[in-house]
């Protein structure tokens, strides 16, 4: 089996020789789950500029105004819904050094904080197996993630 060190380089090199957006599917998967069995529209990204004080979200930002603002770059989101959705596809990277966890925990402490247009988003995180999964499975499991959350939606057969 592997060692720690060994997967850490087969996750560097594998990032280095991708082409393109190597989750692109994953996302795509994800926001034909929403629109069709949950009736939300989502979208990739946009980038997004928290507030650090307040927590609201912001997308266009001068230069002087970055310092005072969280960025990140979420993988989908569905922001015109009441909640505020963000969506995080996150595989094992996230969780194989201190330096990627603290980073992924600080980012989701940054969504969990964000407000837009006066309703605290909601972070929901998905794993990269989770996102592998059939479409039927993916909407049995966001459903569970949205009935946690205290997020009502209706599941369409």
């Amino acid at each position: 089996m592997a060692n720690y060190t060994n997967k850490l380089s087969y996750v560097h090199r594998a990032q280095r020789n991708a082409e393109g957006e190597p989750d692109i599917m994953r996302k795509w998967k994800l926001i034909k789950v929403l629109r069709e069995k949950f009736n939300i529209v989502a979208r990739t990204g946009p980038k997004l500029g928290i507030e650090k004080k307040f927590g609201y979200i912001h997308f266009d930002l001068a230069r002087d105004e970055l310092k005072d603002h969280y960025l990140h770059n979420p993988d989908v989101t569905a922001l015109n819904h009441n909640p505020p959705l963000i969506f995080e596809i996150d595989g094992d990277v996230h969780f194989l050094k201190d330096k990627a966890i603290k980073a992924t925990n600080d980012r989701n402490e940054h969504y969990e904080m964000a407000v837009h247009r006066g309703h605290k988003a909601k972070l929901i995180w998905v794993s990269d197996k989770e996102a592998d999964l059939t479409d039927e499975m993916l909407a049995l499991v966001l459903y569970q993630k949205f009935k946690d959350q205290g997020i009502k939606v209706e599941l369409k057969a």
